[in-house]
């Protein structure tokens, strides 16, 4: 401790029982097999075209999604919830019984400049060192 150095150590144990409560209460991540990765990537590329936004490239991992697009007029949080109901459905379409696929919300950036652009692209393309499936759409840097 830093305030007091006569105060007792912090003791793990004593939480043990609240920690694991904790961990209980939260649900475990939904891994995509392979073939459901295909599905969900096909179902995003699907709605992206029917909307009309074009993918630079589009990562879809075991429990997570990249996607490096411009949105244009749309609002990106509307459109990426649109994108997750998308892929939800058709993942049940094709016999998905799993709770929900999708965490709450996305991470979003705005990229400054075309380095950072180009960064993003190799940064979502690497995932597929590691399993994810990907589609490699048009580069957009202007």
């Amino acid at each position: 401790r830093y305030a007091n150095q006569d105060a007792p150590a912090y003791d793990a144990s004593r939480y043990a029982d609240r920690y694991q409560a904790a961990v209980d209460t939260v649900e475990k991540p939904v891994l995509l097999s392979t073939s459901q990765r295909r599905v969900v990537l096909d179902a995003l590329l699907d709605d992206l075209g029917t909307i009309g936004i074009t993918p630079s490239i589009l990562a879809v991992d075991d429990q997570h999604v990249h996607l490096l697009a411009r949105f244009g007029k749309y609002l990106i949080r509307p459109t990426v919830g649109r994108l997750k109901s998308t892929a939800t459905r058709r993942l049940r379409d094709r016999g998905f019984e799993g709770k929900r696929v999708w965490g709450k919300g996305c991470h979003m950036r705005s990229l400054a400049d075309e380095r950072a652009y180009e960064t993003a692209f190799a940064y979502v393309r690497k995932h597929q060192d590691n399993g994810a499936v990907i589609h490699i759409g048009q580069m957009n840097t202007d």
